[in-house]
């Protein structure tokens, strides 16, 4: 992001917490607020959404639309999201290179890469999968062998 979309970005942040239904429903519980987020748009903070995502937030807190705007899949429009093709190459892969093929061992090898760990890897955005993707790609170069 540039120095402006970031002050705008941070702006988006401190609009979404003067909002009416924010101010009502989820000031004063942040386990609330975080489960709403995780379940909405598969990030714990506001911090971590994009600009289109704070506005669409917004609009919906503030009570200008009765939905957050979604994909026929449920995910939030924001683009950017992993697609079908990228979960299905990274679970592929890591039963290739994998030496322990358990989901939760995927998705500890995920949060190495990522630094978070996906409850589920429709959570993870485009670029995080590409990473996710190379990774796997440099162990099936050099023989495999993630725990």
């Amino acid at each position: 992001m540039t120095p402006n979309q970031k002050a705008y970005h941070a702006q988006l942040v401190t609009k979404i917490h003067l909002t009416p239904m924010y101010r009502t429903i989820y000031k004063d519980d942040r386990d609330l607020y975080e489960s709403f987020l995780i379940n909405s748009y598969g990030v714990d903070s506001s911090k971590k959404l994009s600009i289109t995502e704070l506005n669409n937030l917004i609009d919906y807190f503030s009570g200008k639309t009765k939905t957050i705007r979604q994909d026929p899949k449920g995910r939030p429009t924001e683009k950017g999201m992993i697609t079908d093709a990228q979960i299905a190459k990274i679970e592929t892969m890591w039963q290739i290179v994998g030496r322990d093929k358990s989901d939760a061992a995927l998705r500890n090898f995920i949060k190495r890469q990522t630094g978070e760990f996906p409850l589920h890897l429709k959570k993870l955005t485009q670029k995080e999968a590409t990473g996710v993707i190379v990774a796997l790609e440099k162990m099936a170069d050099n023989g495999g062998g993630a725990a």
